[in-house]
């Protein structure tokens, strides 16, 4: 009877469609998650720390049986590898980049200071030779008897004070 049973059951699914069968799986696994949720367990955050586990598992098994290194593995992880190199060369360049332009800024900033100083000291030059030439043609204009002197100012003392 049993036998009959696995029969029927074989020859339903060699006569339906591949999607029928999927449709088939997916009520029973439906069902099946249903039971799960009504006892109170979440079905898949704990297939998903398995599955985590697995993986870091098999991770550090290929890596001590030395499979890490293998053509196989590298040929697998192909585009992993090269997306990896290419962000470190692109990190490697960028902080490059970044340090000769921080170099360029602090030369840059070195020649203003300089610049700023020159012209401060070149107005204050012009600004002295202005006054002078102002005064001188202030002289002239008004016909006054003033001359500059030659001897610098006495300071006079009385009594040891100033």
């Amino acid at each position: 009877m049993v036998e009959e049973n696995n029969r029927e059951e074989i020859e339903k699914i060699e006569k339906s469609t591949p999607d029928e069968i999927n449709i088939s799986t997916q009520e029973e696994g439906t069902e099946i998650e249903k039971n799960n949720i009504s006892e109170g367990e979440e079905p898949n955050s704990e297939k998903k720390r398995i599955g985590f586990f697995k993986g870091i598992w098999s991770i550090i098994r290929i890596f001590f049986n030395g499979k890490i290194l293998s053509i196989d593995f590298i040929i697998k992880h192909c585009i992993t590898f090269s997306t990896i190199i290419i962000v470190v060369l692109f990190y490697i360049s960028n902080r490059y980049i970044n340090q000769i332009n921080a170099a360029e800024i602090k030369k840059t900033e070195k020649k203003i200071t300089e610049t700023r100083y020159r012209a401060l000291e070149m107005s204050s030059r012009l600004k002295k030779v202005q006054c002078t030439d102002s005064i001188i043609k202030y002289i002239d204009k008004y016909d006054l008897d003033l001359e500059f002197p030659t001897q610098p100012p006495y300071i006079i003392e009385e009594d040891g004070k100033k």
